[in-house]
């Protein structure tokens, strides 16, 4: 067994210790206006400043390190490496599938460039160790750089933080109300959609 393999073996052990009922993939739908030398600089922050107006609207803006809902993050750049993507597994700290379908939203409105809510997909982990192999399947050619630590908080051992009782009214503040309506009215035909991969891959 090679190097590669046994990390990446390691990788699936170490995030299945932990149980994750959301997972989710957000795209871009253009890419024109970001210069290809700074692309990967420029798509980082993007996904830096969601996950961060995420966890800001969960658990409010607080003095000392700010809260983070429990995730990891996967990044990867399709077969042509041109196309810069995150799939991510996390803990839903309110009801499951309100946090998919807003988690949706909210990367469709924050930037021109981010895809619409149908060819984003979150939704309710369907088999969790298919989900960490599809976020891990890059690992050969970008090893380690696929997990991103940056983008991740995934600790056993983080304390429990609640959210503030507004947390949903705060998220849905982040989103236009045009993009919650098209998340939710996708969000069965995403797990829909999920559910078929799954079952063609047992088959």
């Amino acid at each position: 067994m090679g190097w590669k393999q046994t990390q990446q073996i390691a990788l699936k052990s170490w995030i299945n210790t932990q149980e994750w009922d959301v997972f989710g993939a957000l795209n871009f739908s253009s890419l024109h206006h970001i210069g290809n030398a700074d692309r990967d600089d420029v798509c980082g922050k993007m996904w830096r400043s969601y996950f961060g107006a995420v966890d800001h609207a969960l658990y409010g803006k607080q003095r000392k390190n700010q809260s983070r809902f429990q995730r990891v993050v996967f990044v990867q750049y399709g077969g042509n490496n041109d196309y810069p993507h995150v799939h991510f597994l996390a803990k839903s700290p309110i009801n499951t599938e309100e946090f998919c379908i807003i988690l949706n939203a909210i990367w469709a409105s924050m930037y021109t460039s981010s895809a619409r809510p149908v060819s984003n997909e979150v939704t309710p982990t369907i088999k969790q160790t298919g989900a960490i192999g599809y976020g891990l399947h890059e690992f050969y050619r970008l090893e380690d750089k696929t997990l991103d630590l940056r983008l991740s908080n995934f600790s056993q051992y983080a304390p429990h933080v609640c959210v503030r009782d507004d947390a949903l009214a705060r998220l849905k503040q982040q989103a236009t109300l045009k993009n919650q309506v098209l998340a939710r009215l996708e969000f069965p035909n995403h797990v829909q959609a999920a559910q078929a991969r799954k079952d063609r891959r047992e088959r």
